[in-house]
């Protein structure tokens, strides 16, 4: 349902960040990222309604209990 994705683990925050509904990658999978370096095109993959990205943090072990399945607030985590 979340068509092409990335998935990024930042290991100093022990947390990930994905990233889904991508027109496509421009990394592959194992590649060190550094910050803000290009990593895919916005798209409509997936199931969507319009072209978005969908951005999510997840914690390094996430609950999967309702309402949020393990997903936090990325709020803290943006300039």
């Amino acid at each position: 349902p979340a068509g092409i994705c990335v998935l990024l683990w930042h290991p100093g925050k022990n947390l990930y960040t994905g990233y889904a509904h991508l027109s496509r990658t421009v990394i592959d999978s194992g590649n060190t990222v550094k910050k803000g370096q290009l990593i895919g095109y916005s798209g409509n993959t997936g199931q969507v309604t319009g072209p978005h990205l969908h951005f999510e943090v997840l914690p390094a072990n996430p609950s999967i209990k309702p309402p949020y399945y393990g997903r936090i607030n990325p709020r803290p985590y943006l300039p």
